[in-house]
């Protein structure tokens, strides 16, 4: 079972994010998302959104039309707290899944940083994803059920190749064990299977 934060703007992708958190938990992963926070009425602290990014083993952020609520406090280059969870994620090493909503996806124009004047017209979201475009591998979406199949297919992909990295080194642990027994010497701390000769 993994740790996944979800991120997102809210109100725009209420129901995406409910399918994704049910297809996760479905998966038997923990999945932590804002609205696990005690509902207070206001927006989460920036401080608690940030260190569950941070403990979390791998991080899925949704990207529609909304730049998001910047926080006054604590935030010297006033960035929305999605775009601060996804630059956490991306600084303490987390795997990143991204997902962006499709531009042919009909939209409604309260949920538009550019129509709304919001996140300065819609600047900072627009900037936002075409730098995720260009930085990372992305997936579009179009309907919630289409991102929760999207996340699903992302999250069983990492956790295979979790399994084959932790597989292969075991190998390699079990082969430089092996090597050591015998009195292979071990250059630069790496054993090659070649250098095993059974007869």
């Amino acid at each position: 079972m993994a740790r996944i934060y979800i991120s997102s703007t809210y109100s725009d992708l209420k129901e995406h994010r409910e399918k994704i958190y049910q297809t996760l938990r479905r998966m038997r992963h923990d999945a932590v998302a804002m609205e696990d926070y005690v509902a207070t009425g206001q927006h989460p602290p920036l401080d608690k959104c940030l260190a569950d990014v941070a403990k979390s083993d791998l991080y899925v952020g949704i990207f529609a039309w909304r730049y998001g609520y910047i926080p006054f406090d604590g935030n010297p280059q006033q960035k929305s707290i999605t775009e601060l969870e996804y630059r956490q994620a991306h600084e303490t090493g987390k795997p990143c899944l991204v997902f962006l909503l499709h531009e042919d996806t009909p939209w409604l124009s309260k949920f538009m940083d550019k129509v709304t004047g919001d996140g300065k017209g819609g600047k900072q979201i627009e900037e936002l994803r075409q730098q995720l475009g260009t930085t990372k591998l992305v997936s579009f979406f179009k309907t919630p059920l289409e991102l929760a199949n999207l996340v699903a297919v992302a999250v069983q992909q990492w956790e295979q190749e979790r399994v084959d990295e932790q597989s292969q080194a075991s190998t390699i642990n079990n082969y430089t064990k092996l090597a050591e027994k015998i009195g292979v010497v071990v250059q630069g701390g790496e054993v090659n299977i070649n250098d095993f000769r059974f007869e």
